[in-house]
């Protein structure tokens, strides 16, 4: 079942059909930096951070404030100069009574501060502070290239329903001011933020367990590197070590939802512009079943970075199953038995891979860039390709076809989908989608609709990679009817 998204605004992404509601929080076009205190330098270093609307808990106004347990990546430098220190990992002040200072920063333990007496400083700021695998994410101030390190705004996890602590982790903040040796920053927003409120209008009570956010055209998740020592600061799509135009929102932890009842779901993605023509889908996954929600842009809509963006969603009850649906299995080496249909039924559907020179019946190694298990391709020739056969269209003159791709090798390839009448001789080619070096890393979902000659009949189909020397990778392979 497709439902249709209305936009009622440029700041609002209204997903469904019982309305929505904007609660913008303005942040000022020039965040305004608090007077530096006329104070003697203390003993212990302190950097005081302010916020536009702040962040990490939600009040009730929507605007966002300090935790207690926020962290910050500082670089400096002597001012005027490029020589930049390492990542300063700093923490929220403890005072004397160990209570916590939300707003002031000290200096992580081990961590020592360039701070030459007599010296001023500009100072480079960024919340949150993070790190992968014991090392910082941020590098260097600089943000030229994944050399200086990335921040990733991907997929996320909220514990519970109407939670927002887990904003935090990916609701970037930059900011920064030149010499001084008291440091006071503003802040600024560089991601969107969304509120989606799901209603349940279905017959019986469900829980929510997942949205899914596709930006369509639009890379609205990535692992990016940011210079921080620009006049302003941002975002920049093409300054990225990979970028995704769909993620999940994971829900743990949810309850039941009974007919009428709501919850609020937060998700944070990069700025974009949704432009005329170019659709924008969230799919509601819940333990009854799921529901795709869409709208096609008739104006260009922008969602700025610092803005706030709430919608409504209504749950009406799980969409029909599609017709085939492969998913490539959970583990290890990939087999028939991975595939998923309407009915669970792989009865008469057999998959044979070949790699261009020789072919075999399932069997094939199968992992990646995608959550769970991915169909990779590195044929020993041109024309590697996978077959599905004695797939049941059940009386359907045509269906819509989609798959996701992702080339990792360093060869452009052609991804290449054709489909025909078992027991025919007569191969229809339906779409071709090139992966190009230039895109390495980059996801695509890909959809498009083929015509079925004899509906009363089963169909075959294949997936071929034109190039040897490389890598390609498909997953969530589907056939469904097309949406009305």
């Amino acid at each position: 079942m497709k439902k249709t998204i209305k936009f009622l605004g440029a700041a609002v992404l209204a997903l469904a059909v019982v309305g929505c509601q904007n609660e913008p929080v303005d942040e000022p076009a020039t965040p305004v930096v608090p007077d530096e205190p006329t104070i003697e330098e203390p003993a212990e270093f302190v950097l005081r951070a302010t916020l536009p609307t702040s962040r990490t808990i939600l009040n009730d106004d929507y605007s966002l404030s300090w935790s207690s347990s926020d962290q910050l990546a500082v670089f400096n430098a002597p001012t005027g100069t490029a020589d930049y220190s390492a990542n300063l990992h700093f923490v929220t002040k403890v005072d004397e009574n160990q209570e916590a200072q939300p707003g002031v920063f000290v200096a992580g333990e081990g961590i020592d501060v360039p701070f030459e007496d007599g010296v001023n400083y500009d100072w480079y700021v960024l919340a949150p502070w993070r790190e992968t695998n014991g090392a910082e994410e941020i590098k260097t101030p600089k943000g030229q290239s994944k050399e200086d390190g990335y921040f990733p705004i991907g997929a996320q996890t909220q514990t519970g329903y109407n939670n927002s602590v887990h904003v935090s982790s990916a609701d970037l903040l930059v900011g920064k001011v030149t010499n001084t040796r008291t440091p006071n920053v503003a802040l600024k927003h560089l991601a969107v933020l969304h509120k989606f409120t799901v209603t349940n209008n279905s017959d019986a009570p469900t829980t929510i367990t997942k949205l899914t956010l596709n930006g369509g055209e639009n890379k609205i998740f990535g692992t990016f590197w940011i210079d921080l020592t620009a006049d302003e600061p941002a975002i920049d799509i093409t300054k990225a070590n990979a970028t995704f135009n769909e993620r999940a929102l994971t829900v743990k932890d949810g309850t039941e939802l009974a007919k009428g009842e709501s919850a609020d779901f937060y998700v944070v993605t990069a700025p974009f512009t949704l432009n005329t023509g170019e659709t924008f889908k969230v799919t509601i996954e819940t333990s009854t079943g799921k529901q795709v929600v869409e709208t096609t842009a008739t104006s260009d809509i922008e969602f700025k970075a610092g803005s706030y963006n709430t919608a409504e969603l209504s749950f009406d009850g799980a969409a029909p199953a599609p017709i085939f649906l492969d998913t490539f299995g959970t583990t290890g080496t990939y087999n028939k038995n991975n595939i998923i249909t309407f009915n669970n039924d792989v009865s008469g559907i057999a998959v044979t891979w070949s790699n261009g020179s020789g072919s075999a019946t399932s069997g094939y190694p199968t992992g990646g860039p995608f959550e769970g298990i991915a169909m990779r391709w590195s044929g020993a020739k041109a024309g590697s390709n996978t077959k599905w056969t004695g797939v049941n269209v059940n009386g359907n003159s045509t269906l819509t076809v989609s798959y996701d791709l992702v080339l990792t090798g360093d060869t452009a390839t052609n991804i290449i989908f054709n489909h025909r009448k078992s027991g025919s001789s007569k191969w229809i080619k339906v779409n071709t989608t090139a992966l190009t070096v230039e895109e390495k890393g980059v996801f695509k979902h890909v959809t498009f609709d083929i015509t079925i000659e004899d509906p009363s009949s089963t169909i075959e189909f294949y997936v071929s990679s034109s190039a040897a020397t490389t890598y390609a990778w498909l997953d969530n392979l589907k056939l469904d009817v097309p949406a009305k």
